[in-house]
């Protein structure tokens, strides 16, 4: 039976979250960082016949994330996808496709997912010392640099990025040129008491292959270790997964997106 969960629901939904933690990130940072008040977010969870929830299924804005540990009701919830014309599906592989005969999507993108625990393997030299932290105030520029690297504007992701660094539920650093232009920058999303998921690692290409990336990734990473939680990514780009794994990233499993629109 698939329900719509409340804050009635919440410690329930917790202890299963917290049996794959590092893979739940998403969910339990929103659930930390929102709760079940805002509209932009809802979740919904599947429950076998002891009342026990054996799966869930969380809205944030049109983008949906899905876990289980086992067998699920995969046809419920693809209606509920449905009803909301989704933009993207994302999750743990095996769980993700089980919807494969239910939705139609445009596009799938399979990553590595990795998490950090170790403070061994940071970089520690000297460009951490040109590394600062990213404000509010810095969120243009960052946008800026996203479009130089993407090569399109999109006002979606700068309205993201202003809501993102107004709340609780990331951080980021940065290295500017002389100009004062942003030149390399990575994020995290979805913190949350336990862990925290890097994001957004980007080097303008006229920049790259000077160790910045590793720099600013060791500084957010060190950050987040020393307050005791685990940091987690996703990457699909051979030449990135070196870096991670010279950085002490150990592979977990793999991870899916499907994009419910085309074009997106």
């Amino acid at each position: 039976m698939i329900l719509k969960l409340n804050a009635s629901h919440q410690n329930k939904l917790e202890k299963f979250l917290m049996e794959e933690k590092e893979l739940n990130l998403f969910i339990i940072g929103d659930l930390e960082n929102f709760g079940f008040n805002e509209e932009f977010i809802e979740y919904w969870g599947e429950f076998n016949e002891n009342n026990d929830i054996i799966a869930v299924l969380l809205r944030f804005y049109d983008d949906f994330t899905v876990y289980s540990k086992g067998e699920f009701d995969a046809l419920g919830f693809s209606k509920i996808l449905k009803d909301y014309n989704f933009s993207l599906l994302s999750g743990k592989m095996s769980v993700v496709e089980k919807f494969s005969h239910h939705i139609k999507v445009y596009g799938k993108r399979e990553m590595y997912f990795a998490k950090l625990d170790k403070l061994d393997k940071l970089y520690s030299g000297v460009l951490l010392e040109v590394i600062q932290p990213t404000l509010q105030e810095d969120v243009v520029k960052l946008y800026e640099l996203y479009t130089i690297i993407d090569g399109r504007e999109d006002i979606e992701t700068l309205e993201r990025l202003k809501s993102k660094f107004s709340s609780k539920g990331g951080r980021g650093y940065h290295i500017k040129n002389h100009k004062g232009e942003m030149v390399c920058s990575a994020e995290t999303t979805a913190e949350n008491k336990h862990s925290a998921m890097v994001v957004g690692v980007c080097t303008n290409p006229n920049y790259r292959n000077k160790g910045y990336a590793t720099a600013v990734v060791s500084k957010l990473c060190k950050d987040l270790l020393l307050e005791g939680r685990t940091l987690c990514l996703f990457y699909d780009n051979p030449a990135a997964g070196k870096i991670y794994k010279n950085l002490g990233f150990e592979e977990i499993g793999f991870w899916s997106l499907w994009e419910g629109k085309e074009g997106k």
